[in-house]
């Protein structure tokens, strides 16, 4: 499943996000609605609307763990989760390519001007996490009934703790992601409105960022982080 939507997510690249590289800002964020409302009434046609619940294949008995109940496969996902947060972080901070991911998200045309292919470098990184959103959606699948629409939710989650952790800050994103879930389970009272919780968290954060004086000062903590990591970076290549 992971190779084939790598492979899927490279396709739509060049289809639905390549031409409208030069575009609008919005032209890319309505197209990605778009492939989204593709994707989910293809599935629905492909397998119809009813839920479905897939047979773990094995014992999922829960088990008692210093007075906490939870189940192996919710160890599974947070041991695949962790390996695969490391892993992508790895390769983003110390891999040339991750190097070159890094270039053309800054600026295309500079990077472009280095030597760097940077279409290929905007398809691997749709493979990649195409690749990625393959293996958590069969995670999700196992513990939980499988309908056309499963990921429409756990991608705003997504949206919200990408977009409050940095956009291509990954250990933000992380760090964000996991107060944003154990925010609404710690505040009992706001465990059954987590959307509302994660709305209201994505608003502040955005009108905060927009403000001159806090957006400096974020802008200046990102770059004395990246610049540690270069320093750690070089240190290591020395």
């Amino acid at each position: 499943s992971a190779v084939f939507c790598a492979v899927l997510g490279m396709f739509i690249e060049k289809v639905a996000y390549k031409p409208l590289r030069r575009a609008a800002r919005l032209a890319p964020l309505l197209s990605a609605i778009g492939v989204s409302f593709i994707l989910s009434n293809g599935a629905a046609w492909m397998w119809g609307t009813q839920s479905r619940k897939l047979n773990y294949p094995f014992d999922n008995s829960p088990m008692n763990i210093m007075g906490i109940s939870i189940t192996p496969h919710q160890i599974l996902v947070l041991a695949v989760s962790f390996v695969m947060m490391i892993a992508l972080k790895l390769f983003v901070d110390r891999s040339r390519m991750g190097k070159a991911m890094r270039a053309t998200s800054l600026d295309q045309d500079t990077a472009q001007l280095m030597g760097i292919n940077v279409n290929s470098v905007i398809s691997l990184t749709f493979a990649i996490g195409s690749a990625l959103a393959a293996i958590g959606g069969m995670l999700i699948a196992l513990d939980y009934k499988c309908y056309p629409t499963l990921g429409t939710m756990t991608g705003l989650k997504a949206f919200v703790a990408a977009v409050v952790g940095g956009i291509g800050n990954i250990t933000g994103s992380i760090i964000a992601a996991t107060i944003l879930y154990v925010l609404p389970e710690e505040l009992r009272a706001f465990a059954d409105y987590r959307m509302l919780v994660y709305a209201v968290v994505l608003i502040g954060v955005m009108l905060l960022t927009n403000n001159r004086t806090i957006k400096n000062f974020l802008n200046s903590l990102r770059e004395k982080i990246r610049g540690n990591e270069e320093k750690k970076g070089g240190a290591l290549h020395e």
